[in-house]
Formats: C-alpha cells, sequence, structure tokens
C-alpha cells in the first residue's frame, strides 16, 4: 500500500491539470506507425491536416503509403523517405528548415532509421527515427535489443 501511495504522490499531479508556462517555442513533432497494410490514407492525412505537426515520422510505409501521402510534399518541403514492402519502411517530413537528413541502418537487422537536423527557434533539433524489431522469437529478440543499444550508442556521439 505504501508503494501506491508513493507512486500516486509522484503520478498524481501530471493529471490535475497543472499548466505548465513557457515562453520558449514550441515544436510540435508527430510520430506515427501508419501499419503497412492499412489502406485508411485519408485518416492520417486529415489527423495531419487539424494537429498541423511541425515534424513528422512514420513507421511502416510502404510505396502504397508514399503515394497516398505524396500532398504532404506541398506543405512539408523537407523530407526523407525509405518505403520497405516489409512493415519496416519509414519516413520524415519537416516544415522547419533542415540542416541534415539522412537514412542509417542501425544494427544487425539492417532496419533503415532516419536521422535528421530540424532548426527550430534558430538552434539544432535532432531527431532519430526508428523502428525497433518486435522481440517475437529468440532472434527478433537479439536483434531488437541490438538494434536499441546501437541506437543509443549513435545518439551519444
Amino acid at each position: 500500500m505504501a508503494i501506491v501511495v508513493i507512486n500516486g504522490a509522484l503520478i498524481l499531479p501530471m493529471y490535475l491539470g497543472r499548466d505548465i508556462k513557457s515562453s520558449a517555442p514550441i515544436c510540435r513533432l508527430l510520430m506515427a506507425n501508419v501499419y503497412t497494410q492499412n489502406m485508411e490514407h485519408d485518416k492520417l492525412l486529415s489527423y495531419i491536416l487539424s494537429e498541423t505537426p511541425d515534424v513528422i515520422v512514420l513507421l511502416e510505409v510502404n510505396r502504397r503509403w508514399m503515394n497516398a501521402l505524396d500532398t504532404l510534399r506541398a506543405s512539408y518541403p523537407f523530407y526523407i523517405e525509405a518505403p520497405s514492402s516489409d512493415n519496416f519502411g519509414i519516413a520524415f517530413y519537416s516544415k522547419l528548415p533542415v540542416s541534415a537528413k539522412t537514412i542509417k541502418v542501425i544494427g544487425d537487422a539492417q532496419v533503415s532509421s532516419i536521422h535528421a537536423v530540424v532548426i527550430h527557434d534558430g538552434h539544432p533539433l535532432n531527431i532519430i527515427g526508428t523502428h525497433p524489431l518486435p522481440p517475437g522469437g529468440k532472434m527478433y529478440w537479439k536483434w531488437r535489443n541490438d538494434q536499441l543499444d546501437k541506437v543509443a550508442s549513435y545518439v551519444a556521439y
């Protein structure tokens, strides 16, 4: 019971609607796993239009998803796309200027990740988009952990 009380004391203030005021400019990031087999492209586009994020990272994009989302390029002129026929395609879109963007293969599983440097309020903001493998089975578990370890090492550069 004591653990519940301690955890509640730490977490409860987050749910009481306490506003945190800041004069810092806000950067809105949307990251979504679109699910390769999902055919409801319009729902994602509608959500993006309603939320107007500054930066978007999409996971599990294939060529069909890229074709359906081609209108994003007009509003998000800085982008990089790495569609794949499996569940590990990835795409990045930004309204904010980008000083660098690259597709990286991180880990033994050879899954593409994206590293982009977005300029937000005059400062560089590093964004790493990656889709770890699900830990289903011994080999996938090993590859997933290897990928996460190598992403951590890459970020620590």
